[in-house]
């Protein structure tokens, strides 16, 4: 039995139960808000408003995340890193009823509201992977942040691509 102060206890093993113990206590952490969207083919699908430059998208899942910038392994004898790419983790909650979309590479992510940190609303972030453990109680997506690049983004309405992009299947089971 795993048990957190002033929350019932669940059974070891049950991730569904823990998550939806540990959610209010993580949750609080997620202070940005963030869009995912599918980047159309170039010249295909893209509403530039004239004169502004500005790029309309349609995400396809928009909510609140935890935000995360890490440091890159140095690839070379040299002491300093790239400064023009950087590595960045969003941290979603799992969604109960198995709304949560299946992001992959390629795709990529606007943040609207950078928490503390509105600089990083001002980067183009491009995932390369989502990969969790069995027992995460977050979903982890991996990114690379070209910080040279200042996308000059307007939210459109949500579009939502079609099957493949979400799981069929519940991903809590009972819960």
């Amino acid at each position: 039995m795993v048990a957190f102060p002033s929350r019932p206890r669940v059974a070891y093993g049950d991730v569904a139960a823990i998550a939806e113990t540990v959610r209010p206590i993580i949750t609080p952490w997620y202070k940005g808000y963030v869009h995912i969207f599918i980047p159309p083919a170039p010249g295909e699908g893209i509403d530039i408003d004239a004169g502004t430059m500005q790029v309309t998208i349609n995400p396809y899942w928009s909510g609140p995340a935890r935000i995360q910038p890490i440091r890159n392994m140095l690839l070379s004898k040299e002491t300093t890193n790239d400064t023009q790419v950087r590595t960045v983790l969003f941290q979603l909650g799992y969604a109960k009823d198995g709304t949560l979309p299946d992001v992959r590479p390629g795709h990529q992510i606007v943040v609207s509201n950078g928490g503390n940190n509105q600089l990083l609303t001002q980067y183009q972030y491009v995932v390369g992977g989502s990969l969790n453990s069995t027992g995460a109680w977050n979903h982890t997506i991996f990114t690379t942040a070209n910080l040279e690049v200042n996308p000059n983004y307007s939210i459109g309405p949500a579009v939502f691509p079609g099957e493949d992009v979400f799981p069929d299947e519940d991903l809590f089971p009972g819960a």
